[in-house]
């Protein structure tokens, strides 16, 4: 199934590049019709439609993903998940918390160890800035 290309899915892949691009050397692709979020050449992440519902899917692993699939949001994500991938229902209110979360997950299992150590590098420069504890707007919290 295509996606169909409304105004709805401008906004939600607009929040889908801004989780997934800033990961190290992550890239979109457009594979089998649809967007796809690779690293190294490999897929961590896909937007697409599964069973009429809008998804994102990533691979979080056989374990957890059985504990997901018991959860409405999630699906067993076509094609890849006997390999431990889920797609997760992007409809209503998005917990995009969440998405990060799954976005983060399956770039961990796919990503080169090179590419890990650039996020873990990344993630305590961006400790080291600041970064922690702002608040929304860019604004650092006062001190009491």
């Amino acid at each position: 199934m295509r996606l169909q290309r409304t105004s709805e899915d401008a906004r939600i892949l607009a929040r889908l590049r801004k989780l997934c691009l800033a990961l190290p050397g992550a890239a979109e692709t457009l594979t089998w019709g649809h967007p796809n979020f690779r690293v190294d050449g490999k897929i961590f992440a896909g937007y697409g439609l599964q069973a009429g519902h809008r998804t994102i899917s990533g691979k979080v692993g056989k374990d957890r993903q059985r504990t997901l699939i018991r959860d409405r949001r999630y699906l067993y994500s076509d094609y890849v998940g006997r390999f431990g991938w889920v797609s997760f229902i992007l409809e209503g209110r998005i917990d995009w918390n969440e998405v990060a979360g799954l976005m983060l997950s399956s770039y961990r299992l796919i990503a080169t160890r090179k590419r890990l150590a650039d996020l873990e590098r990344e993630s305590t420069d961006t400790v080291r800035r600041g970064s922690i504890g702002r608040r929304k707007g860019g604004r650092r919290r006062q001190k009491a």
